[in-house]
């Protein structure tokens, strides 16, 4: 069974997993839906209606497209070269068993200061391997018209994509842990923190749930008890884990993926680049370089306090490294924050004292531009 503990990064869009029990298995997720083929030519078609004035289908029209996660050998190949350095010299690969999901067809485009989904249609794909989707919408006069001057813009790339949502399961390990939360707390926490939904005071919603996580721990709203423990290393230890594994169900429970907008890069990303232009080889060397971390912070526009939240994140690159939660699949997507019901809102006792199975979502998503 795929291992939730098991994170072997992202390597040329696969994001990799291993096996609780075979070493040589290695789960695979494409992580970017592409427009499918046929004989060389893309599975895509903008039909307009012509009409009477007054006729109700003049200027609609029906767009039909095919999408699929494929994973190409030279993929492979690259997760191999990956596997190889961090002890899997002969990996091999599996699709991982999906249990349910559906695709999405929407547009991320600008509305005032940000970026607002906008839903054109959903379709369940046929779940194996290549997870193909297709997609049949009929447009009104007004879509058809920007659906078309989208698809004919080629000097950027525009904002039409689709986001997959698929649910797996994965083994948690036996932390030895008993975690309490109180749901009300942290979402008010959240809701205040949040603005619009994508960004915790000025970061990224990941980083944020982190920086916020620690604000809840420190006010009691989340408790942890570690059962059994040999020395205060190995307790910290089961104590960052058992938050880190809360920080991703705080994502799954408070959060929906959304449509990444066009050539919009991730604070990550942009941190990184800005990290290079200082003449640091790496972000993590900018962060320890209190000069350098002044400039950094000043030029991301974000507060020292939010810089902070990035320590670790950058390391690894594409790869990332085992076990790490903090993937760059991960942090590409993007986030709003869920309406949540208030009978939601209540005090959670997780019990991690054995291995258990759980349902994870993944998001690939992709502009049609890509």
């Amino acid at each position: 069974m795929l291992a939730l503990d098991k994170s072997l990064g992202v390597v040329a869009d696969l994001a990799l997993y291993g096996d609780h029990a075979d070493p040589k298995r290695v789960y695979t997720i494409s992580t970017r839906p592409r427009i499918a083929q046929q004989n060389g030519q893309p599975e895509l078609s903008l039909v307009k209606f012509r009409g009477d004035e007054g006729d109700e289908l003049a200027g609609t029209g029906l767009l039909s497209f095919v999408t699929e996660l494929t994973v190409s050998e030279a993929q492979l190949e690259a997760a191999r070269e990956h596997l190889s350095q961090q002890g899997y010299p002969e990996p091999q690969f599996v699709p991982v068993p999906w249990r349910s999901g559906k695709a999405v067809f929407a547009a991320a485009l600008q509305e005032g200061d940000g970026f607002v989904e906008t839903l054109y249609g959903d379709v369940t794909p046929d779940l194996t391997a290549n997870n193909r989707a297709l997609f049949s919408l009929r447009l009104s006069e007004a879509g058809t018209r920007l659906v078309e001057a989208l698809l004919a813009e080629t000097d950027s790339p525009n904002p039409l994509g689709v986001r997959y949502e698929l649910a797996y399961a994965g083994l948690q390990p036996a932390l030895d842990v008993r975690l309490r939360a109180d749901y009300q707390r942290i979402y008010d926490e959240l809701s205040w923190g949040f603005e619009f939904g994508v960004a915790y005071q000025g970061i990224g919603v990941r980083a944020g749930v982190e920086a916020a996580t620690q604000k809840l721990l420190e006010s009691g709203a989340i408790r942890v008890e570690v059962l059994h423990f040999t020395d205060d290393t190995d307790l910290q230890t089961r104590i960052d884990r058992a938050v880190r594994w809360f920080q991703e169900k705080i994502i799954e429970d408070f959060f929906q993926t959304s449509l990444q907008p066009p050539a919009q890069k991730s604070l990550l990303e942009r941190a990184v680049d800005a990290a290079t232009a200082l003449g640091a080889s790496t972000l993590q060397e900018a962060l320890e370089n209190a000069d350098w971390a002044e400039q950094l912070a000043s030029t991301l526009g974000i507060s020292p306090e939010a810089l902070e939240s990035l320590q670790g994140l950058g390391q690894g690159g594409q790869g990332g490294g085992p076990g790490g939660t903090g993937s760059t699949f991960a942090l590409k997507l993007q986030f709003t924050f869920r309406d949540i019901h208030q009978e939601e809102l209540k005090t959670l006792t997780l019990d991690w004292t054995e291995a258990h199975a759980e349902i994870r979502t993944a998001a690939p998503q992709g502009l049609l531009s890509e």
